[in-house]
């Protein structure tokens, strides 16, 4: 009798891992944005695009110019010249920037989309998988990339806010390398992971960082979609 009991217990663990795995555990695949999913690089594409619908704002131009070159030559962090950068949006109610962000992204990021990228993301959706994007650009217009292609969870570098305005500043940390990790564990905890199964994509070698979540990690070439090296842990 005793031994029919621990049978049937042994038999409930076995049906509560087997549940546990099916229904809790997810496969993950992670998307960089600039040159990764889309061709060109998002920021600056979105400063030149604001400037030109509101020409007002071009005075600033050479403090963006200026900021940059200090960037080039590591006299200031990337931080520092993103919240630069920010200078002309600086003000602007939040509602505002965020009907710009989709008109942006719609205008000009969309079209930029590397074909062979859209079908990859929509072949991993079809295969049960958690679809993520992080991205150092700014989440005011990520988001729309991430509403556009239907994904799971999105991570860029965040903009302060005071009173529904935009201030000229990054709210916490660039979301780079490390950073993206912290954000998407916020969200995903490590113990539902199938490492295993689960993979990244970026062109950036500051995304092996990914590696820390997933088994594969595959190298993208920047303008078009072309795996150049694979990563393995």
């Amino acid at each position: 009798f005793r031994g029919k009991i621990n049978k049937n217990i042994k038999l409930i663990i076995v049906l509560f891992i087997i549940i546990y795995y099916i229904f809790l555990m997810k496969k993950i695949v992670i998307y960089d944005v600039d040159y990764t999913i889309i061709s060109i690089n998002s920021l600056s594409t979105f400063i030149l695009y604001f400037l030109k619908i509101k020409p007002i704002k071009i005075f600033y131009f050479p403090y963006l110019f200026f900021a940059l070159i200090l960037w080039i030559f590591r006299i200031i962090s990337t931080k520092k010249v993103k919240s630069i950068w920010l200078l002309p949006l600086k003000g602007f109610k939040i509602k505002q920037l965020e009907n710009i962000c989709r008109n942006f992204v719609y205008k000009k990021l969309i079209p930029k989309l590397k074909k062979e990228a859209v079908e990859n993301i929509n072949q991993y959706k079809k295969n049960g998988y958690l679809v993520l994007f992080a991205s150092a650009s700014f989440e005011i217009y990520i988001k729309y990339i991430a509403e556009y292609l239907e994904v799971d969870y999105y991570y860029g570098t965040k903009i302060s806010t005071n009173n529904n305005s935009i201030i000229p500043k990054i709210d916490g940390n660039n979301c780079r390398g490390g950073e993206k990790i912290q954000r998407i564990l916020k969200d995903i905890s490590p113990n539902i992971i199938l490492k295993k199964e689960s993979v990244a994509y970026s062109d950036s070698y500051s995304d092996l960082p990914f590696l820390d979540l997933v088994d594969k990690f595959y190298l993208i070439a920047r303008k078009k979609w072309k795996i150049i090296k694979t990563f393995n842990n």
